[in-house]
């Protein structure tokens, strides 16, 4: 075990803060109920704590991980673990989800990766059954929002495109080591097909970055740049972005692309 690791300090270059509560531990690894056979894929094991639950019934899983001195303890500790050595927010990971399409992703997750990891894993959703992620509250609160409420934001419409979300219990930063400042807590998001086909991904997005990088404003000033005809939606132009769901920011962006199809020099 790396000198570093011995005398247990998290390295904060890389947001690390181990969960290190025993009675959270058997919890968390009761909600997640690994089966033998699951395509188990642990993100950011650390010292793997959860990992030794996870492992004794599902003995096939694997795990990833950025810190080599931690990759030298798990495979010491944990020798039948398939472990990858390398960045989530890198191409490897892609490369790994999209080897299968029945995923079950975990993670304690640092607070400084958890939005571009979750854009990541909702990019692939379809290589996604499920995934139990502890975020920050904050974060997670944003995963489970409903329009018209303050925490509805971009990120929200991103996850409940592909998933359903559930928090299933919020832990204490005394859990962890070193404690964070915030509390943390466990969401389960769980893969659904879309109910409704996007024309165009870009678009959709666009139209999400447009909205609510100014949220405080009406759809129609907000997304003035687009030149909608609101009239051919049934979308209220008067509304806030945070004031409409999943399903209208889908009818807008296939609108628009739609109309780009049509006139392809509208939209240049």
């Amino acid at each position: 075990m790396a000198s570093n690791l011995s005398r247990g300090k998290p390295r904060k270059r890389f947001g690390q803060h181990f969960l290190r509560d025993p009675f959270a531990l058997e919890e968390i690894a009761e909600f997640i109920a690994a089966q033998p056979g699951d395509a188990l894929l642990e993100i950011g094991p650390g010292q793997g704590a959860l990992t030794e639950h996870l492992i004794a019934t599902c003995p096939t899983m694997r795990a990833m991980e950025i810190d080599r001195d931690l990759c030298r303890h798990l495979r010491a500790r944990f020798p039948q673990l398939d472990l990858v050595e390398g960045d989530v927010l890198t191409h490897t990971f892609e490369q790994l989800l999209m080897a299968r399409a029945d995923w079950r992703l975990v993670g304690n997750l640092p607070y400084n990766i958890s939005t571009p990891l979750l854009a990541r894993v909702c990019a692939l959703a379809s290589h996604v059954r499920d995934a139990w992620f502890m975020l920050q509250t904050e974060v997670a609160d944003r995963l489970v929002a409903e329009p018209g409420t303050r925490d509805w934001s971009r990120l929200s419409v991103m996850v409940r495109l592909r998933f359903r979300a559930e928090i299933r219990m919020t832990v204490d930063a005394s859990s962890f080591h070193p404690p964070p400042k915030v509390t943390s807590s466990l969401v389960h998001l769980v893969s659904k097909p879309r109910d409704r086909s996007i024309i165009s991904l870009p678009t959709f997005e666009d139209i999400l970055k447009g909205a609510f990088s100014q949220r405080r404003k009406t759809l129609a000033n907000a997304l003035r740049q687009f030149s909608i005809d609101w009239r051919q939606t049934t979308v209220n132009p008067h509304k806030r972005p945070d004031q409409i769901g999943v399903d209208a920011y889908i009818e807008i962006a296939n609108h628009i692309a739609s109309q780009s199809i049509k006139h392809p020099s509208k939209h240049l």
